[in-house]
């Protein structure tokens, strides 16, 4: 099981990013969280509001699912943060099942 972490300022990106991944089969579950970032950029420090989108994949759509992020993010260096993790049983064999008719990486 792969956890792959992306963020975006707007919605509709995040629901565009979510509903790609999901009907390319490359993601069993994609979730949203509006959450406040802290982080610096360009050299100074930002606050703003995000999209935490938290995309439940396998390790084979890694690949794709990072081509897909860089594609349809609206920011010029997205966040593209990796998770490998493990998980019940039953919950990783549903994971592999639905993502395995999609695009393989």
């Amino acid at each position: 099981m792969l956890i792959i972490l992306t963020t975006t300022d707007k919605e509709d990106v995040a629901t565009n990013i979510a509903e790609t991944l999901i009907n390319k089969k490359l993601a069993a579950c994609v979730q949203m969280l509006k959450v406040k970032s802290i982080y610096f950029w360009n050299g100074k420090k930002e606050e703003a509001y995000e999209y935490l989108i938290m995309i439940k994949t396998n390790e084979r759509k890694k690949k794709d699912v990072e081509k897909a992020i860089k594609e349809l993010s609206n920011y010029s260096l997205p966040e593209i943060v990796y998770i490998k993790g493990k998980a019940s049983k039953e919950y990783e064999k549903w994971i592999k099942e639905v993502t395995k008719n999609g695009q393989d990486g």
